[in-house]
């Protein structure tokens, strides 16, 4: 969650396709609250969600635009390894930015942070719990073990917002997707 109103980041690939998109908190994990999305960038595996109930939702703040992790900074990154599998309760994984790569024009976080199936388009946070990336994906454990990466917060910036004070919005947590940016991708319906 990024407003207290009700907008929340998650990856693209969890979204996709979907019929319908539904959100609950851990503090009550049986109340579904039906979600719309807003924006998405399929390229960037991002999407922007509300929650289509009115209300004041706690939410974390996104690390400033132009804000770029450094090599070996702790990240930490709440998900929820193995979906439904493990349970509804969330985890804390705690980790190092292993490296920032740029692919296909892209910014990524790579990071030995636990981020396994289940943990896509969860939060990877910085020490004053300001979120930093987005998780998008790792490396089969078969293939390479602690290879996860983040989509950086800087292309939500960049993918979201046309201008300064679209960009001010943002950090002051009045998120809203610029109505001239044109979604990538389809719409879930």
């Amino acid at each position: 969650m990024v407003t207290s109103e009700g907008h929340l980041l998650t990856a693209y690939h969890v979204v996709e396709g979907a019929s319908q998109v539904v959100a609950s908190f851990e503090a009550e994990p049986e109340k579904f609250i039906p979600a719309q999305l807003l924006g998405w960038d399929k390229e960037a595996d991002l999407a922007v969600l509300q929650l289509s109930e009115q209300n004041v939702y706690p939410y974390v703040l996104l690390a400033e635009q132009g804000y770029r992790p450094s090599l070996g900074e702790e990240v930490g990154v709440l998900g929820y390894p193995m979906g439904e599998e493990l349970g509804r309760e969330i985890s804390y994984t705690k980790g190092t930015v292993s490296s920032l790569r740029e692919i296909e024009g892209m910014q990524l976080i790579q990071t030995d942070a636990v981020a396994t199936h289940g943990s896509s388009g969860a939060p990877v946070f910085r020490k004053d719990w300001r979120v930093v990336g987005v998780v998008h994906g790792g490396v089969k454990q078969e293939i390479a073990s602690g290879l996860n990466f983040a989509v950086s917060i800087q292309e939500v910036y960049r993918r979201f917002c046309t201008s300064v004070q679209e960009v001010r919005l943002y950090q002051s947590q009045q998120i809203k997707p610029s109505p001239t940016q044109k979604p990538k991708g389809r719409r879930s319906k």
